[in-house]
């Protein structure tokens, strides 16, 4: 290995002695080039094999295949290929039913997939058998609320009463499933419904609405239930403390976060649609026509005080607000950004850092765009891609980042981080991620990319311990971290990072013992 490394490193010296470079470093620079140049956009429609092209939700399991849920059947894909599970009329290993609603996979690697119909079904990827439980549940507890159903968006359009509508887990293993009518059931994997907990005009810690759209259990435990009609809710303790195992204590109560029109610290709407926790606690509610709302910091302590709602609304200054105000789905990059999937005003891009928003919409002229304005789900898999499922027709769209992007390292007098001669014939990175360049006449020049500065190393006559010459062509480092600089007519230096001194080693006629030539094309150490 020692051999082909160095015959490699030998390669690329004697490349760099003939041909002079101009320094370029690959990496994505997003402030150098605006969204819409950075991400490619890939479709996939029913013509490459998903069952159907309204997609309600999608997951990546732990082996890496993505998962759709659809209004016809859940399909898998594999990165080429879909397999679809439908319902097998006769089956009783097949899917319950065909509208998949929610999905979940739980710490053991089972999914656990949510119907219209109010099944959960429970799929082993490992047998590919469905084990199906339907949902015993005393419905005459439950006063009817007024049907207050939306012309949109088409994911709640058809749901009725039983329809499972979010998928959770808590710290105990429960699975706390959510339901358009019937409250939120908590549910043990083992043993069936454990507890339901249901809107009960009598008691006013109950909770506020049966219509669930949402749960989430956030890093603290704290269970946290958006609602459609009732706003938010917060499962606490009969002590006040956030802990499943104080439910065991008595009943459940629920604190109410609802919209008051005389507050503006509170909450935007009670018609909630998306919970979302991002990577530094702040939670954020998405709503139907009420914008988002968020709540900064979410711990055990900011939660025994009342909760002001920051709010993000659409119809400000365009790179200061959300393009729509019902926000179907939301997650966070790998950046820290967040991404807002609206229904009817494509996918907004919303970087934390300077509170800017920009946008992504659909163009039928622009293949490099997204399918559809109305978006239903939002997903970021494993390496980074961001998947878009879109409304009735369309299908999915990928966001993929364009990683190869050009930053280029040249003169420019007064900058930090520039380089003093344009000529390059030498590149080295250290182990500390410093640039060590030679040039043609500027020298050794050290870039510092984490710092922002640049130092220039260049030959001074009054001063031995200063580089040899200014035409540097090649560079290489020892085992001890000295730096090794071959000069083109002026020997070979030793260069300690540490001090910045040079040493001098040259040719001396009828010194066997000295070095061959002082012109060097190529190091390797």
């Amino acid at each position: 290995m020692k051999f082909i490394k160095n015959i490699e490193n030998r390669f690329s010296a004697i490349v760099r002695s003939i041909i002079p470079v101009c320094l370029i470093i690959f990496y994505f620079n997003s402030e150098i080039f605006s969204q819409s140049n950075s991400y490619n956009f890939e479709h996939v429609k029913i013509e490459d094999g998903l069952s159907q092209s309204t997609i309600l939700n999608m997951l990546q399991d732990k082996t890496g295949y993505m998962w759709f849920g659809t209004f016809n059947g859940l399909n898998r894909f594999d990165g080429y290929n879909f397999k679809v599970y439908a319902n097998i009329p006769g089956d009783s290993t097949s899917i319950s039913d065909n509208i998949i609603t929610s999905l979940y996979e739980d710490n053991n690697g089972i999914l656990w997939i949510g119907t219209y119909e109010g099944n959960l079904n429970a799929f082993n990827v490992k047998t590919g058998e469905f084990t199906r439980f339907r949902l015993s549940l005393d419905n005459a507890l439950i006063d009817v609320e007024e049907q207050d159903y939306p012309p949109y968006p088409i994911a709640f359009l058809y749901n009725y009463d039983n329809t499972i509508t979010s998928i959770a887990e808590d710290g105990e293993g429960f699975l706390w499933l959510g339901t358009w009518g019937n409250g939120i059931i908590r549910f043990a994997k083992n043993a069936g419904v454990v507890d339901h907990y249901y809107n009960d005009p009598a008691d006013f810690f109950s909770l506020s609405s049966n219509k669930v759209t949402s749960i989430l259990i956030d890093n603290w435990g704290n269970v946290w239930i958006g609602t459609y009609g009732g706003g938010l809710n917060r499962l606490i303790a009969p002590s006040g403390l956030n802990t499943h195992s104080g439910l065991q204590a008595g009943p459940a109560k629920f604190v109410h976060y609802k919209h008051d029109p005389l507050d503006n610290s509170s909450i935007s709407s009670d018609r909630i649609i998306r919970l979302f926790e991002d990577s530094k606690n702040n939670l954020w509610i998405t709503t139907l026509n009420s914008g988002v709302n968020k709540i900064c910091c979410v711990d055990d302590k900011s939660l025994s005080k009342p909760d002001s709602f920051e709010k993000y609304f659409a119809g400000g200054e365009k790179s200061r607000s959300l393009s729509h105000n019902t926000v179907m789905s939301i997650l966070e990059d790998d950046d820290g950004s967040l991404w807002f999937g609206t229904f009817g005003s494509g996918l907004d891009y919303y970087n934390a850092a300077d509170k800017s928003f920009s946008n992504f919409h659909s163009d039928p002229l622009d293949k490099n765009s997204l399918l559809d304005d109305e978006i239903v789900s939002l997903y970021k898999d494993a390496s980074g891609i961001i998947w878009v499922g879109t409304n009735i027709g369309e299908g999915l769209t990928k966001l993929i980042k364009k990683k190869q992007k050009f930053n280029h390292y040249y003169r420019q007098p007064g900058k930090n981080l520039s380089l003093n001669d344009d000529v390059v014939w030498a590149i080295y990175e250290d182990a500390d991620n410093v640039l060590w360049v030679g040039t043609y006449r500027g020298g050794l020049n050290k870039l510092d990319r984490e710092n922002n500065t640049s130092v220039y190393f260049t030959h001074d006559p009054l001063d031995s311990t200063t580089i040899s010459d200014n035409h540097v062509r090649a560079v290489a480092e020892d085992d001890e971290g000295n730096l090794w600089i071959g000069t083109y007519n002026s020997g070979l230096n030793k260069f300690n990072k540490k001090t910045g001194k040079f040493i001098h080693y040259h040719h001396v006629p009828g010194d066997t013992n000295s070095i061959a030539n002082d012109q060097f094309v190529a190091l390797c150490a």
